[in-house]
C-alpha cells in the first residue's frame, strides 16, 4: 500500500501541467456544482415563501365542493361564528377572505383568460402584504375609484394597457350567469 501511495504521488508530479488541468478542471468542477445547487435552492425558497405568502397563505378554508367545481356558488359562507373564531384565535395571526373566479379580461387590444381574486384590502395587507407589491399606481387604501383593480405586470403589457386604462371583467356570477363588469387599473402588482 505504501509504494502504491509513492508511485501514485510521483506520477501526478511527473507532468505538472496535466496534473495542474485535471486539478482545476475538478475544482471548477466542485465549485459550479456548489454554485448551482446553491442558485436552485434560494431560487425554489423564494418561490415557495413567495407563492405562500401571496398565494395560499398558511392555511386555507375551502367549501369541498369548490375543489371539484369552482364557481362563486360553492364559496364558503363566512358567517359570524367563523368570523369570531379567527378573530378571536391566539394561533391565528390575520386572516382574509377571497373570492376566487376563472373569467377573462379584455381590453381594446386582446383578451386573455385569468384568475380573478376578490379580496378585503385591510385584511389581505395584514396577510400578505399585497400592497408592497405595488410597483405602478396607488394603493387601495388611496383609492377613489369605486371598483379598484390591480392587474399583474405582464398582463398589463400582453393587453398594452396603462395605470387608468379601463379593461372588462367577465366571469360566472352566483347564479350561474356570465358577468360583465367594467373597472379602471388602478395599481400594477409586479
Amino acid at each position: 500500500m505504501k509504494d502504491l501511495l509513492k508511485i501514485s504521488w510521483r506520477n501526478i508530479w511527473r507532468n505538472i501541467v496535466r496534473s495542474g488541468i485535471v486539478i482545476t478542471a475538478v475544482a471548477l468542477g466542485v465549485w459550479a456544482l456548489i454554485f448551482m445547487l446553491g442558485f436552485t435552492t434560494g431560487m425554489i425558497n423564494n418561490y415557495i415563501s413567495s407563492s405562500i405568502r401571496l398565494k395560499t397563505s398558511h392555511i386555507q378554508i375551502h367549501n369541498p365542493e369548490w375543489l371539484d367545481d369552482p364557481l362563486v356558488k360553492n364559496n364558503i359562507g363566512l358567517d359570524e361564528k367563523l368570523k369570531r373564531f379567527l378573530q378571536n384565535s391566539d394561533s391565528i395571526a390575520s386572516y382574509s377572505p377571497r373570492v376566487k373566479i376563472y373569467g377573462t379580461v379584455a381590453s381594446a387590444h386582446s383578451t386573455r383568460g385569468v384568475e380573478i381574486l376578490g379580496v378585503d384590502i385591510e385584511k389581505e395587507n395584514m396577510t400578505s402584504g399585497l400592497e408592497k407589491e405595488i410597483s405602478d399606481g396607488e394603493k387601495f387604501s388611496e383609492s377613489e375609484y369605486p371598483k379598484p383593480l390591480m392587474i399583474g405586470a405582464g398582463l398589463m403589457e400582453e393587453l398594452k394597457l396603462k395605470v387608468d386604462s379601463k379593461v372588462i371583467l367577465n366571469f360566472s356570477g352566483g347564479g350561474g350567469n356570465i358577468q360583465s363588469v367594467a373597472f379602471r387599473i388602478q395599481s400594477v402588482y409586479s
